[in-house]
């Protein structure tokens, strides 16, 4: 059975460190019993240092540690959605660049990047509005592409060709003067 005694200084700002990192009570609670084996109730945890009845150093020791999280993260430059959305855009336009493929007989052959571009233009739209479906499937009746559309008319009108018994150039209408 795991202890459940008091936790030292050293681990009190463990425990508060993890709380600035956005953990959860209970995760803090697991990590506790997973760490020192020492089993904590997460409302206390949450009453004991993050709670309005909480003592001040230890609120004060975790927005220390949140604006020491944030610092680190602004050192980071791809922590920043502004940067990321901007290695997305350079990404775009290095694709659309065109580049020599070889130098032959015939010519000089070039070549775009494109078949990259849709995947770097859906990184960007999931950055922008977050990970969602462009449509919501279950608001809109399915539609049938076009090609199956086009199937279908063809069928249709070959049908319509072998039924009346004319040929082909009576099944389609003339060509506009």
């Amino acid at each position: 059975m795991p202890y459940t005694g008091k936790f030292t200084v050293r681990q009190r700002r463990q425990i508060c460190l993890w709380f600035a990192e956005n953990s959860a009570p209970s995760r803090v609670a697991t990590l506790c019993e997973e760490t020192w084996g020492i089993r904590a109730d997460p409302h206390k945890l949450h009453e004991n240092y993050t709670g309005s009845t909480a003592p001040l150093r230890w609120r004060r020791l975790i927005r220390r540690y949140e604006e020491l999280i944030e610092r680190r993260m602004a050192e980071i430059p791809i922590a920043k959605k502004a940067v990321r959305l901007a290695m997305l855009n350079q990404a775009a336009r290095e694709c659309l660049v065109l580049r020599t493929k070889q130098v032959g007989e015939f010519g000089v052959i070039q070549e775009m990047k494109i078949g990259v571009l849709p995947a770097i233009i859906r990184e960007a739209r999931i950055e922008m509005e977050g990970d969602k479906p462009l449509v919501d499937q279950s608001q809109h009746t399915h539609v049938v592409s076009m090609v199956e559309g086009m199937k279908q008319i063809l069928e249709r009108r070959k049908q319509r060709l072998a039924a009346s018994g004319s040929t082909a150039s009576d099944a389609y209408a003339p060509a506009p003067q």
